[in-house]
């Protein structure tokens, strides 16, 4: 489990938590004006299928490459099903490669579908994820190009002459762009990238000296895992690629409080919340503490903080 899941669950303790001590539904209705307005860029006549999901993955890891993140390399050590190692040993080699020498933005759509596919398995950290992908065969070409994409990877990491490494580079790519996804989910991965790339609130992200990327919380401990996208001094970042931001707005305020709840110790001092919005060409939505607390049961951050603990951790005042 972890922070996300359990505020799916509205009979969970966090979502409890969250719901009694914070009115939620007034907190989004300060966000609602934010959104009013803004373009959504979205590909044109896709169906039942379409990879929204992988899509996104993908957008954010593009965004990871331009602050310059190596996503993966913390995950080096972990243990993983045989068919997720091989997308983690692929995207390490690709990842070095584009260091020295970036794709072309043809190249890039192809890497960043394919860390798209990496990012949504390993984030479950189960390898029967992976028939979520199999559910958009109308974007896949066949359910058959998908299993002998699979297979031969396995070869290419089993060979005894080459494996998956910085040396098979080239072969690597090639087989890359036989991963059957279609044209018009690449083009979209481009469009959406580029929009939120060149937009000025990615070029403050990337280019502050108080940027982190993927900030941990201590008190995840208490929830199964807690930790968010972006910190930039004392604002936190939610990245969400969505043609509709009005329906997420609830489900992402809870998921920001709870981030700011579960930093025991107030390590980052998170003094405001945010949510980036690639589809919508980088804008964000901003969202101070100190409103946020205005419209709960608490007066300050550390009072809020002390509630979670007492309540999650069980730790006694």
């Amino acid at each position: 489990m972890s922070l996300t899941s359990e505020l799916k669950d509205p009979g969970s303790q966090v979502s409890k938590w969250v719901d009694t001590n914070f009115d939620v539904p007034a907190i989004v209705g300060m966000l609602r004006p934010q959104i009013e307005g803004l373009t959504t860029i979205k590909p044109a006549g896709v169906g039942a299928g379409y990879p929204w999901s992988i899509v996104g993955n993908a957008v954010e890891f593009r965004l990871r490459q331009s602050c310059e993140i190596d996503y993966y390399a913390t995950s080096a050590s972990l243990a993983m099903p045989d068919e997720l190692a091989i997308f983690h040993d692929a995207l390490a080699v690709l990842w070095d490669k584009y260091i020295d020498d970036p794709w072309t933005r043809t190249d890039d759509a192809w890497v960043v579908y394919f860390a798209g596919v990496l990012e949504n398995v390993f984030r479950s950290g189960n390898a029967d994820e992976l028939t979520k992908y199999r559910d958009g065969l109308s974007y896949l070409r066949t359910s058959n190009d998908w299993a002998g994409f699979i297979g031969d990877m396995k070869r290419l990491r089993n060979s005894e002459l080459a494996g998956i490494s910085a040396d098979n580079y080239p072969v690597l790519m090639d087989l890359m762009k036989l991963m059957p996804v279609a044209n018009e989910v690449l083009d979209d991965i481009i469009q959406v990238s580029d929009a939120v790339m060149h937009s000025a609130n990615l070029q403050g992200i990337r280019h502050s000296p108080l940027f982190m990327d993927n900030p941990v919380f201590r008190g995840g401990k208490w929830v199964g895992g807690a930790d968010g996208d972006f910190l930039v001094g004392g604002t936190l970042f939610e990245i969400k690629t969505t043609i509709n931001p009005g329906n997420l707005l609830q489900a992402t305020v809870r998921q920001l409080i709870g981030y700011v709840a579960l930093d025991a110790d107030d390590q980052y001092e998170i003094d405001e919340l945010a949510v980036l919005l690639p589809r919508q060409g980088g804008a964000d939505l901003e969202l101070p503490l100190e409103r946020v607390l205005e419209l709960s049961k608490f007066d300050h951050r550390h009072e809020m903080q002390l509630s979670a603990q007492e309540s999650l951790g069980g730790v006694s005042r």
